[in-house]
């Protein structure tokens, strides 16, 4: 079957729109366009599904395909969609349109009356069909430029396994028969009552078992009492990350539903605008990292004398950390995951998009620099943070050595080095690439999921090194006043601004949201300075929070993220962050119709995602992070013993 593809991008050219209008000064557009109902129902319609069962079941040919719209400059049609599409920050881009088609029955009449065959000009038929709907409604010409088709017996074979589908086939069944046998031996031993001896031996075969992981998942931290005192980190991981899953659900009503102008009407609603600024979300996961690696190093340091050998070791450990759970899930989405759906767009979006790129760029995120892939946008889409926080942690363990035996003044000196990077990074961006100073979370950008600011700039290590240096810097700050018993007393005012923290993230995004305005595109200077200064923002407010939860600022509130039930949630949180864009382009892929766009469908999303996404993360640390990670432990106290000896 004929497949033929372009690559689409956005008009960058165009001038881009803001969100809420502010400035009375800005040159208005040549014409203010009406969002009216009336007005939009006078243009085609974006997306449109054939009944996908139907044509299969018939033996027809399903073809998703995208248009370009072309017309006369007096078309009145036409010069409405063209000014409708530049308000690119509220508006879908109209000149391009996404069907999916069964050819036998919408394009019978025009096969017939052309004698054309379906086989030899598939492409043919297509756009000659289309552009006869489109000239007799619109009075529109129409430019094929993405087409992918299949038929039922195309399908038969499709679903055949290859020889990477039959070894991932066979890692998975290993991983069950292993845990199945350690949790089994576990079982055999708390029956002989044997657990005292095993817990000295650390039997491997016990890091295997459900049994003894899902204790430890419940269990909270042991030990330093330094390190215990961070429980309140776990709800800072697991609110960030409920703000993450809930901000990539809105991707799910970006492409094939019923009423576009419903969910441009989001765009009008100040509290969907604030959700929109997700993409500086994941600087405080930045910060965090940058603060426990700094503030465990040098309790680690007292206890194991480490030097600038240890450094290749460190880093591994941080490899291994992650690596193991993020290849299976990897592993699956390039080979298995395919087989698991049916759909209109499942070839096309699964089959010919996520599993291709998963095959095709799997070693780049084998070795974490995936964020550098421009043109990789599906597989793992959220691995770009996984990569970028591996590359700053790279970079922090050598700079921490590098370091830690010199003085306060050369550390200060160093991570402002570093901090004065992260600030002139962004602008070098903005200036020489004439990029906005954000991520403006757009219809088109929930649409294509691409978007320049975000591949070009936003996913650089480098770019987000702010945060992290600012959490090594608390983390130094921290060990050292708990290092020299140094207390606070319970100051009023401490416990105020922590109890501000919230409401100052509710501020930052709403004005994050109010950057750009509806008539104009923000001077070169404002997008500058938001660049650099925005993440020094944001690590501010999270030195505050962890500098409460750490020196128990935080009074009442400090109950809440220490709160019991953030425990398990928090511990899941890699997990959840690997899987819940998966089960969302699963059921992008599986989507037979079109859906509705609504605040209370976004909300049914957000449920089925969190509840899916924690039942199989909770699978995923039970069969392969927490073995893992026991494995590191039993394999690091054997080397510790083998040196002492």
């Amino acid at each position: 079957m004929g497949r033929r593809r372009i690559t689409y991008a956005l008009n960058h050219d165009a001038p881009i729109a803001g969100l809420p209008k502010k400035s009375t000064t800005a040159t208005k557009p040549p014409r203010q366009f009406s969002r009216k109902e009336t007005e939009h129902k006078k243009l085609p319609p974006l997306f449109g599904l054939d009944d996908y069962k139907s044509c299969m079941e018939n033996s027809g040919v399903y073809c998703m395909v995208a248009f370009d719209l072309y017309g006369e400059p007096n078309n009145e049609i036409y010069t409405l969609i063209q000014e409708y599409s530049k308000h690119t920050v509220k508006h879908f881009n109209y000149t391009r349109l996404d069907r999916g088609i069964c050819v036998q029955e919408t394009c019978q009449d025009y096969i017939k009356s052309n004698g054309l065959d379906i086989d030899q000009n598939i492409e043919l038929v297509i756009e000659g069909c289309f552009n006869e709907t489109i000239q007799q409604k619109y009075d529109l010409g129409s430019k094929l430029q993405f087409v992918s088709c299949e038929r039922q017996k195309d399908k038969r074979k499709e679903i055949q396994l290859d020889s990477t589908d039959i070894i991932m086939l066979l890692v998975t069944v290993g991983i069950c028969v292993v845990v199945s046998w350690g949790s089994y031996f576990d079982l055999c031993q708390r029956k002989r009552k044997a657990d005292k001896t095993l817990e000295k031996d650390r039997h491997p075969l016990l890091c295997f078992s459900i049994f003894r992981n899902f204790e430890k998942l419940l269990q909270e931290d042991k030990g330093d009492e330094r390190l215990t005192e961070l429980k309140g980190l776990h709800g800072i991981r697991a609110f960030n990350s409920g703000l993450i899953v809930l901000a990539h659900c809105v991707f799910l009503f970006g492409k094939y539903i019923r009423d576009p102008l419903a969910f441009e009407k989001f765009f009008e609603y100040q509290l969907f605008l604030i959700l929109g600024g997700y993409s500086s979300i994941v600087q405080f996961f930045f910060f965090v990292s940058g603060f426990l690696m700094t503030y465990i190093l040098q309790i680690r340091d007292e206890k194991y004398k480490m030097s600038f050998r240890d450094v290749p070791q460190i880093i591994f450990l941080r490899w291994w950390r992650m690596t193991p759970t993020y290849a299976v899930v990897l592993g699956i989405m390039a080979t298995l995951f395919r087989h698991v759906g049916s759909g209109p767009i499942w070839k096309s979006y699964i089959i010919e998009g996520v599993t291709s790129q998963c095959r095709e760029y799997y070693w780049a995120h084998f070795f974490y620099i995936n964020n550098f892939m421009i043109n990789e946008i599906l597989c793992c889409l959220e691995s770009w943070h996984i990569a970028s926080d591996m590359q700053l942690s790279v970079l922090g363990i050598i700079v921490y050595f590098c370091i830690r035996r010199r003085s306060w003044r050369f550390k200060i000196g160093t991570l402002s080095f570093l901090l004065l990077l992260g600030i002139l990074s962004p602008i070098v961006h903005v200036f020489f690439q004439d990029l906005d100073g954000l991520v403006i979370c757009k219809p088109e950008l929930y649409r294509t999921i691409y978007d320049d600011v975000l591949r070009k700039y936003h996913v650089f290590f480098y770019n987000n090194i702010t945060c992290f240096v600012m959490g090594m810097a608390i983390g130094y700050l921290v060990y050292y006043l708990k290092q020299n018993k140094i207390k606070f007393p319970e100051f009023k005012m401490c416990t105020l601004i922590c109890w501000l923290i919230m409401p100052s993230i509710y501020a930052f995004y709403y004005f994050t949201s109010s950057v750009y305005d509806d008539i104009e595109r923000k001077s070169l200077t404002w997008r500058l300075l938001y660049a650099s200064l925005h993440r020094i923002v944001i690590g501010i407010i999270a030195s505050v929070w962890v500098l409460g939860l750490t020196l128990k600022f935080h009074g009442n509130s400090l109950s809440i993220w220490e709160w019991r039930g953030w425990l398990i949630p928090g511990k899941l949180s890699f997990c959840v962050y690997l899987i819940h864009d998966n089960i969302l382009h699963y059921m992008m892929g599986t989507r037979s119709q079109l859906y509705t766009a609504s605040f209370l469908e976004l909300s049914y999303v957000f449920v089925v995602v969190m509840f899916w996404a924690h039942v199989l993360a909770l699978v995923l640390h039970l069969f392969v992070e927490a073995p893992c990670s026991e494995l590191m432990k039993i394999f690091m106290s054997f080397n510790r013993k083998r040196k002492e000896a």
